[in-house]
């Protein structure tokens, strides 16, 4: 059996070239190959392999189309987007590798224990309650340091003996050219917020992003922690900590460009979750009063978000206690 990796390395060093021979090669070896029986380090430099050859081809042919999207304040724009048509065997195969590294209940778990936790803190803070009230009055440098308290007091509430978080450096940056408002670098403790996030007066759009981009960072920081050692193998959560790792390791992203591939990546599952359950605690809390408003307010976001994730995060909310 081949090499996959010699294959792809081959291909790689012929610059991605999708009608080369060398291509071919590894498209012909893939095709013979389980996905799931490829080991780590396989499966990162294939991911990284494909993804790359997609967008390079796409760049060279124009194969893009435009999808229509609103921006915080609900002004629409238009974004390019790969047309996905043109790639199927890459995008067959990359879906399967995305099976690989979806992250555990035990993750899910920990993520939804310190939540609460959090927003039983937040709720009872009269700083963070009344800076929330008073953000469509704030100032743009005044919503970036509530919200950067925010970020800064999540992290301390989720820092325990098993895991510390340090604060992340907060960049504001001027039209990201992903289509995306904000990003949490995976190889370094560090937030970017586009600064069009900070002219939007309505608070839960903004505390929605942090909590996102937080989530991401208080990941890319495990992750950071496992590679100085500082995570024992008998953890709970090492097995997610180790695929976070390879995703790192290896650039294993999936880019909002292709977009099939952003949305089926588990981790921005938990990280689209997380800050729809967090909006959703945080204006709901867990009575039962409070579970029939969580429902009027989902049926309202319903109309104008992504239905999944809000019906998702109604039965959540349904089920806290």
């Amino acid at each position: 059996m081949n090499d996959i990796v010699a294959l792809i390395v081959k291909a790689g060093d012929n610059n991605y070239i999708r009608e080369s021979r060398e291509h071919r090669a590894v498209m012909d070896e893939l095709a013979r190959r389980d996905a799931s029986l490829l080991s780590p380090e396989e499966r990162g430099h294939v991911h990284f392999y494909l993804t790359r050859s997609i967008l390079d081809e796409a760049q060279k042919t124009g194969a893009y189309r435009l999808e229509n999207r609103k921006d915080g304040n609900g002004n629409p724009y238009s974004f390019p987007v790969v047309d996905e048509e043109n790639f199927p065997e890459e995008l067959s195969y990359l879906r399967k590798l995305s099976e690989q590294l979806r992250y555990s209940s035990a993750l899910d778990g920990w993520l939804t224990r310190k939540r609460h936790e959090f927003v039983d803190e937040f709720r009872r803070d009269p700083a963070l309650m009344t800076g929330k009230e008073r953000w469509p009055t704030m100032t743009s440098s005044e919503r970036k340091a509530f919200l950067t308290d925010v970020i800064r007091r999540r992290l301390d509430s989720f820092s325990d003996r098993d895991f510390s978080f340090a604060m992340p450096e907060i960049e504001i940056t001027a039209g990201n050219a992903d289509g995306l408002s904000g990003r949490a670098h995976t190889d370094k403790n560090k937030i970017e917020f586009d600064k069009s996030i900070f002219e939007i007066d309505d608070p839960a759009i903004p505390l929605k992003l942090a909590y996102h981009e937080g989530t991401h960072n208080i990941l890319t920081q495990m992750a950071m922690a496992a590679d100085e050692g500082k995570i024992a193998s008998a953890h709970p959560l090492c097995d997610d900590i180790q695929k976070r790792q390879l995703s790192t390791r290896h650039k294993m992203y999936d880019e909002n460009q292709i977009q099939s591939l952003y949305k089926a990546n588990d981790e921005e599952r938990v990280c689209y979750q997380e800050q729809e359950y967090f909006l959703g605690n945080l204006s709901n809390g867990y009575g039962l009063r409070h579970k029939f408003d969580l429902v009027r307010y989902v049926a309202q976001q319903y109309f104008v978000e992504d239905k999944t994730i809000g019906l998702k995060a109604l039965i959540h909310g349904l089920r806290c206690v």
